[in-house]
């Protein structure tokens, strides 16, 4: 267990109307929040619609002092549940406005100020969208920050109702209050821009935030400490019925994902997201890069990578995206499993795209993943059953 401990900031946000909650030892609960909370249905579009992109930028004089060597020893990580198989019948006509002739299926890395570094990446629109396990289990969090503002982020399910995203997508990092806390929020799994009124996986509302204790307090970039986790509460509004009234993890499926020795030196990632200024707007692409930990940020003068660091074609709205690492091939039990949310882009015309995303376990793993899952997990028991996750040991 590593020496200090997050202390997990969590927020009830729709199990009933009421007073504040009483305090679990190391977790911070915010008052409970009814149902007053909701967005109703007639609304939802309007909600989904007004959201800005959430955005959170590295300073490029971020230097600090030394930093730790990146993690040598083996990944330890859970298992993924596929969820539901599903059989669709894909028309690709359907697809074609989306997905212009004019631009190229695959985008190679602009930025010239990059050529010859290992900062590159290649970007495809997922076809014919997140109909299927994994994607499907990655969609945008909308939600009402503290200050009063709409804005999105991605998020992916990694159990039956928990999220796991950024921490600057739950909380205004460094506030130290809890009123940091965002005060309504929704996930729509398996997003697509062309549903409008009509979502294929529906959403859920979010009852519960949770984040670092790093970034409570202190809510600086590049330390390794930008992570959150959001509980689901069931679906509702989903086109496909069968979705609906059920946890979205248990129709749709939920990554696993790493928890402890996920800062490596160099791993090959594949980044789910969604870029409205790229080819078919809104809809899911994905992003392949070399991310690098422990090495010199390109354009930052001093700074050095405690989170991955890696070059993308996805604006500085990619908060909270997973980054995902191959266990293996398929056939042989290997999965995806998440080892890192993006969390910053490099200030200064776009960054040059150059990006972050702090690993789950933080530096050295200080950030202390399984102790923040756990308390998520406890929570979800709680409202949902305790079938709803199994705690990590």
């Amino acid at each position: 267990m590593p020496a200090r401990l997050a202390r997990l900031c969590l927020l009830v946000g729709a199990l009933s109307g009421g007073s504040a909650q009483a305090q679990e030892a190391g977790v911070r609960l915010s008052p409970v929040r009814g149902p007053d909370t909701a967005i109703p249905a007639e609304q939802a579009e309007a909600y989904l619609a007004g959201a800005q992109p959430m955005q959170a930028f590295l300073s490029q004089a971020a230097g600090e002092g030394p930093v730790p060597v990146p993690d040598s020893g083996p990944m330890q990580a859970t298992r993924a549940h596929p969820g539901r198989p599903v059989r669709a019948m894909i028309d690709e006509a359907d697809l074609r406005p989306a997905a212009p002739s004019r631009r190229p299926a695959v985008q190679e890395l602009p930025a010239p100020a990059l050529a010859g570094t290992p900062y590159q990446a290649s970007v495809t629109r997922l076809f014919p969208g997140p109909i299927y396990a994994p994607y499907r289990a990655v969609g945008l969090l909308v939600f009402t920050a503290s200050d009063g503002r709409d804005y999105w982020c991605h998020a992916a399910l990694i159990e039956r109702a928990i999220l796991l995203t950024a921490g600057h997508c739950v909380f205004q990092g460094g506030n130290g209050s809890d009123q940091g806390f965002n005060t309504t929020g929704y996930f729509y799994p398996g997003y697509s821009a062309a549903e409008v009124g009509s979502r294929r996986f529906g959403r859920c509302r979010v009852t519960l935030w949770a984040t670092t204790e790093g970034w409570y307090r202190h809510g600086i970039l590049n330390r390794g400490e930008d992570i959150g986790l959001a509980l689901c509460d069931r679906v509702e509004g989903a086109r496909w019925t069968y979705v609906n009234n059920w946890l979205p993890g248990e129709r749709l499926g939920y990554l696993g994902f790493c928890y402890s020795g996920c800062r490596q030196g160099y791993q090959l990632l594949t980044q789910p997201f969604y870029e409205p200024g790229a080819s078919g707007g809104g809809e899911m692409h994905l992003s392949r890069h070399l991310a690098i930990a422990g090495q010199p940020v390109p354009g930052a003068a001093g700074a050095v990578g405690r989170d991955l660091v890696f070059g993308s074609l996805s604006g500085p709205g990619g908060g909270g995206a997973p980054q995902l690492a191959a266990t293996g091939l398929p056939e042989d039990g290997g999965q995806a499993v998440v080892v890192a949310v993006t969390s910053w882009a490099l200030a200064g015309a776009e960054g040059g795209g150059i990006r972050g995303a702090s690993a789950l376990s933080g530096v050295a793993d200080g950030a202390d993943f399984a102790a923040l899952y756990n308390a998520m997990c406890r929570a979800s028991r709680r409202v949902h059953g305790t079938a709803s996750c199994r705690p990590l040991r």
